[in-house]
């Protein structure tokens, strides 16, 4: 889900979110994502800009159902984090803030909030060259979770078989897509045209 959006966006999930049972939420708390998250905290705090974050718009306290935590723990994410080489890393940690900063002051809620939609990439659109040199923060960022997302999913549809349950779409702003192609291949799920 994109985290930073109009508050008519979230509206719009919190309204089909309570049709449902069970919600898998993402999100990781840990040190590594307090200084990733925060190009989007600092552009969402502009009161200019009219945009808000998920965290805000979407208070877990606030859905209904049962919540299932589905994402890595902080401490899984830093694991991997630390494995992204050194430089790498560093120009993330510069630059988060500098977009963040940049996107608060100068951004538009044009650019900042541009077509969410429910949205899956092809492999080719979602990943590219994955020898660019940034393909280990896309291993950590988008593969690890999703891996750990699909265990996730294996044991609660395992645990809840006799239940009938509709499987509804995660939400995600463009460009990074829904589930990747590689947690389908790991599901085990045919893909679908949106």
């Amino acid at each position: 889900m994109g985290h930073l959006a109009a508050p008519e966006f979230y509206e719009a999930i919190a309204a089909r979110l309570k049709m449902c049972d069970a919600i898998l939420y993402e999100g990781v708390k840990g040190a590594a994502t307090r200084i990733l998250t925060s190009a989007y905290e600092l552009a969402g705090s502009s009161s200019r800009l009219g945009l808000v974050t998920q965290n805000d718009a979407l208070p877990l306290v606030r859905l209904p159902g049962t919540l299932i935590h589905a994402d890595l723990s902080g401490q899984e994410f830093d694991r991997g984090w630390r494995q992204i080489p050194i430089l790498h890393r560093l120009l993330v940690y510069l630059l988060a803030p500098i977009v963040g900063l940049v996107l608060r002051f100068g951004g538009t809620k044009q650019l900042l909030a541009q077509g969410p939609r429910v949205d899956d990439l092809s492999a080719e659109e979602a990943y590219g060259d994955e020898n660019s040199g940034w393909d280990a923060i896309d291993r950590v960022i988008v593969d690890l979770r999703d891996r750990h997302l699909v265990g996730v999913l294996r044991r609660f549809f395992e645990e809840h078989r006799s239940q009938r349950y509709d499987r509804r779409c995660c939400f995600r702003r463009t460009p990074h897509p829904c589930c990747s192609s590689r947690a389908h291949e790991w599901l085990r799920l045919p893909r679908r045209a949106r």
